[in-house]
């Protein structure tokens, strides 16, 4: 696993401080499909910001025993 939260509170701040309008924001995300060790859980903390803020994130598993439905939420 890695810190797949992490990673999208990382982009999602850069975001904010590019001071990017909401709703034509994108996150390309390239990951092994599990979110293990991060202070903030992907799926139940950033996932529902990004949303909110119309950001749209495009993820692309490196492994096949990724987490799907995190990858699809």
């Amino acid at each position: 696993g890695s810190r797949l939260g992490d990673g999208l509170d990382a982009a999602l701040a850069m975001l904010r401080a590019a001071g990017v309008r909401s709703g034509s924001e994108s996150i390309v995300l390239f990951t092994d499909g599990g979110d293990t060790g991060s202070a903030r859980d992907a799926r139940f903390a950033v996932l529902p910001e990004l949303v909110a803020r119309g950001v749209r994130v495009f993820a692309f598993a490196l492994e096949r025993g990724a987490d799907r439905g995190l990858l699809l939420a």
